[in-house]
This record gives structure tokens, sequence and C-alpha cells, in this order.
């Protein structure tokens, strides 16, 4: 829902580089008419979402945005702390209210450092088995940013999401996340170095 300074359809913002668990979910709900939905190309010079893409379509109606952290094809890491900023700072100068924004982290954790207050989003979303743990995801959301339930029936999850919750596999979840973080340093060096070594091998094999 948006409030009293938003007139007409909430108005989502995403990139052409979403996941479908977000894009085909934004254009559904545009079909069925509940919302209005912008995608940002990402620019082919950096495969990356400029900011100035982002703000040029920012409305009084923005209700999200929504932009990945590392892409799951590519591996470039988007601008997501400044993207942060822009919208704040948006907010500032246009005196709309700021969109709530969201990342998708699941191609980050274990890879690059994912720290909720220093990306500057108010919900992040992970799933477990991209960094060797149990098939299930997480939501981390701001404690004031907005949450409602999609299902009904149990009290579970501060009525957020009904059925028994699966211990074990949050379990899991959460200590596959403590060992990727604290091994942090040594995946990161091993990828660059992998990295690097496919890099000098393509260029051996192609010219610049």
């Amino acid at each position: 829902q948006g409030d009293s300074a938003r007139d007409g359809r909430p108005h989502v913002v995403i990139s052409n580089l979403e996941h479908d668990s977000i894009a085909k979910v934004a254009s559904a709900l545009e079909k069925e008419g509940l919302l209005d939905v912008t995608v940002v190309a990402a620019r082919h010079s950096t495969a990356r979402v400029h900011i100035e893409d982002i703000e040029a379509v920012l409305t009084a109606n923005t209700t999200l945005v929504s932009i990945m952290l590392a892409n799951n094809e590519t591996g470039v890491v988007q601008p997501v702390a400044e993207i942060s900023q822009c919208l704040r700072n948006w907010s500032k100068r246009t005196g709309f209210p700021r969109p709530w924004f969201h990342t998708d982290a699941a191609q980050a954790i274990g890879k690059l450092p994912v720290n909720v207050n220093v990306l500057g989003v108010d919900y992040l979303t992970i799933v477990g088995h991209k960094f060797y743990g149990p098939r299930v995801g997480a939501l981390c959301a701001r404690q004031n940013a907005p949450l409602h339930p999609m299902l009904f029936g149990g009290g579970q999850e501060r009525g957020l999401r009904p059925g028994t919750e699966n211990t074990g596999m949050i379990a899991g979840l959460g200590r596959a996340a403590e060992l990727v973080t604290l091994h942090l340093r040594d995946y990161s060096e091993n990828m660059a170095s992998t990295c690097e070594y496919l890099r000098q091998r393509l260029r051996g094999e192609f010219s610049e």
C-alpha cells in the first residue's frame, strides 16, 4: 500500500539482470494491475546498472527498488550501496518518500562481504545452497520495513509465514553462514586466483 503522498498504483523499479524470482513476480503483479514496473537495463559498457538510470525513473509512486547484489551469470557486482544513497538523496531533494530497497544477495554470500548496514538496504535475501548450506532461504528485513503475509493459517514466524518451522534447515543455514563468513578471505583469495588464471589463459589463446 502506498501512503498519502503517493497517488495511483505502486511503482516498482527492477533491473534487467534480476533472477526470475524477482522479475516474474513483478511482471505477474503488473499484469494483474496491482503495480507498475520499470525495468532499468544494465549498460553494455559495464554490465552494471548505473545510478543515474535508476534515479531517472523514480516517481512519487515508487515504493520499491530491487537490484541484485551479484549477478548469477556474469558475477558482476552491482553498486547497491551507492544506489541506496541515491534513493536517500533523491527523497531529500524531491520531498517524496524514500522507496524501500531490496537486494538479492544469493550469489554474493561467501564470495564478498555482505553487510546490511553497509549496503543500506531494507530487505536482503539469501539462499543456503549457494554457500554449501541446506536448500532453504532467508529474508533479512529492517525492523521498520513493512512485511505482510502471503499465506494464512498458523502464527509461526511472527504471523508472517504459517507452517511448522524446519528447525534443522534453519540451524544449518545459520551455521553455514557463520562458517562461510569465517573463511571468507580464503574463499575470496582462491576465487581471485582462479579468475586470474582463467584471464591469463584466455589472453594466451586469444588476442587482446
